[in-house]
């Protein structure tokens, strides 16, 4: 039998999702979405929420911070790595969020799953400088050598424009 607060959570939402889907919402809806979201006690479903967020709706001054701090508050490192991967796919993104994305993603405390985040922003966003620098700052929280070495390499290749 389904508990209470597991039903409560996923029509939480489905109703934050289905409010996702209405075009024109405000920077302050958008933000009072996200901090909505972070009520939600599964990491899985806070997470759905989270990746459904449009990459443009990220550049919001009222939105980027509570979105990043819903996203630090769940506690799964796949759904934390999802969510991410997703966001770094998304076209419109801004340096700031970028940069973000790699601070959060160096809080993730498995060294493969941080390493494949970094190396999708490594791919995309390296050609920026201050990409490039939050990225080698991120390296060296990996304490893995072989996703060391796989992260150095993805850093290497996007800064010849190899990839």
């Amino acid at each position: 039998m389904p508990r209470a607060g597991s039903a409560r959570t996923k029509s939480g939402a489905k109703v934050l999702l289905a409010l996702l889907k209405r075009p024109g919402l405000g920077d302050a809806t958008m933000a009072e979405t996200a901090r909505c979201a972070e009520s939600i006690g599964s990491d899985e479903e806070k997470a759905r929420v989270l990746a459904a967020f449009p990459a443009p709706s990220l550049q919001g001054i009222q939105l980027t911070p509570v979105f990043f701090k819903t996203l630090d508050s769940i506690g799964s490192d796949e759904e934390r790595a999802r969510v991410l991967s997703a966001l770094l796919k998304q076209r419109g993104l801004t340096n700031a969020a970028v940069l973000r994305a790699i601070v959060s993603a160096g809080k993730i405390s498995s060294d493969e799953l941080k390493a494949k985040v970094l190396s999708e922003a490594a791919g995309t966003y390296a050609g920026d400088p201050q990409v490039r620098a939050a990225l080698a700052k991120a390296l060296d929280s990996i304490q893995s050598d072989s996703e060391y070495r796989r992260l150095a390499s993805a850093l290497a290749q996007a800064g010849t424009g190899k990839h």
